[in-house]
């Protein structure tokens, strides 16, 4: 058995908040990130600033179930509500600030839970070119994908694909088209604004979807390498290396 057990890893890319974004291919290097900018969120609209600031108020009624309700009534409305409630003051009393401090704090988790929760792509066709299928997985998630193949001194080619895609994960997707296409991603490419080099599948690269890898909602992990290493001169002297990539 192993004395020690060191996990070598690196973040490659986080997606999608609604998105998602940032790949694979190496360790010890990132692949070129694939979530797009994510826009800014709207202002709150005039409504749902009235609203909070009377929910905000009915905080402090003088019927418990006033209270109650009100405390709910701001907890549905969700993330956009978060920056509308007031900052505690001394003016308010004890239960109000209880009663803030909680719903601030479920809509928080509310908030980090979006942020992690995947984007799913729905596509299916027999045949179809895959700069069509690349447009239509950009298109829903807003991640950026780049035919990179005549930069990498590639021929350019647009090979059709038959791909039947039902609410799958954004690197479920991109895994499964590009396996399709005999491609691949190239980790180290540079001008693609952000977005994910596709290239054809070197000589001797297996499959991707085949790797030691997994999916945990928005992100992909695969294993990249795994040394082992013993001292011949301590017995107990015995090390377990992992490297794993996480986009």
């Amino acid at each position: 058995m192993f004395a020690s057990l060191i996990v070598a890893g690196s973040l490659l890319w986080m997606q999608e908040a609604d998105s998602p974004a940032p790949a694979e291919e190496s360790s010890a290097t990132t692949e070129s990130s694939a979530a797009a900018e994510t826009p800014s969120a709207p202002a709150a609209s005039e409504e749902l600033k009235a609203e909070v600031k009377q929910l905000v108020r009915d905080l402090d009624a003088a019927e418990l179930a006033a209270r109650e309700e009100a405390e709910q009534k701001l907890v549905a409305l969700g993330p956009p509500a978060l920056d509308l409630l007031p900052a505690p003051t001394n003016r308010m009393s004890a239960e109000v600030k209880e009663r803030l401090g909680r719903v601030r704090d479920k809509l928080q988790r509310l908030e980090a839970e979006a942020v992690v929760e995947p984007t799913l792509i729905t596509f299916s066709g027999q045949d179809v070119p895959l700069s069509k299928v690349l447009a239509a997985i950009e298109e829903q998630t807003g991640n950026r994908i780049v035919d990179y193949r005549q930069e990498y001194g590639q021929e350019p080619r647009d090979p059709d694909v038959t791909v039947s895609l039902d609410k799958a994960t954004f690197w479920e997707a991109v895994d499964t088209v590009l396996d399709a296409a005999d491609s691949t991603l190239y980790p180290y490419a540079e001008e693609t604004q952000g977005g994910l080099a596709v290239i054809d599948r070197p000589e001797g690269e297996g499959p991707r979807r085949e790797r030691v890898m997994g999916y945990a909602g928005p992100f992909r992990v695969e294993g990249v390498r795994v040394d082992a290493s013993a001292d011949l001169r301590n017995a107990g002297g015995r090390t377990l290396i992992l490297e794993t990539a996480v986009s």
